[in-house]
C-alpha cells in the first residue's frame, strides 16, 4: 500500500525509464504503457473487477474517484474500506506478476480474510 500511495511501484513504465531496454507495456493487455492508473483502474481487462469494487464502495459511502485521491470516505468505513482497496492493490500487483486480469472473487476473498470486522481478527 505505501508504494502504491507513494506512486512508487516498480511499473513497467518506471523500468523503462531507468532501463529503455525494458518494456514498457502492461502485461495484461499489451495496448497502453503499464502506469499506476493504468494497472489500477483504467486497463480495460480490469474492468469487470473494477465495476464491482466501485459499487461496493459507492455501498460504502465513497467514490471511486475519492478511492483513488486517498480519501476513504465516512469515519466510521475508513478500516473497512482502507482494507478492501490494500486486497485489490495486492491482487491486482500479484495478477499482474502473473500476466493476467485480477478476478472479483480474488479481491473479494482477501478482503473478508483481512476485514477488520472478521472474528479472526479478535483471537
Amino acid at each position: 500500500m505505501f508504494l502504491f500511495n507513494q506512486r512508487l511501484l516498480p511499473t513497467r513504465t518506471r523500468c523503462h525509464r531507468l532501463d529503455p531496454s525494458k518494456e514498457a507495456t502492461f502485461p495484461i493487455c499489451h495496448q497502453h504503457p503499464e502506469t499506476d492508473k493504468h494497472m489500477t483502474f483504467q486497463c480495460p481487462e480490469r474492468h469487470i473487477v473494477w465495476s464491482w469494487l466501485d459499487g461496493t464502495i459507492r455501498q460504502m459511502g465513497s467514490s471511486k474517484e475519492d478511492l483513488i485521491r486517498g480519501h476513504f470516505g465516512p469515519i466510521g468505513n475508513l478500516r473497512q474500506t482502507f482494507t478492501l482497496l490494500a486486497a485489490y492493490i495486492f491482487i491486482t500487483w500479484k495478477s499482474r506478476n502473473s500476466q493476467r486480469p485480477p478476478r472479483q472473487e480474488e479481491v473479494e476473498s482477501l478482503w473478508k480474510a483481512l476485514s477488520p470486522f472478521n472474528p479472526l481478527f479478535f483471537i
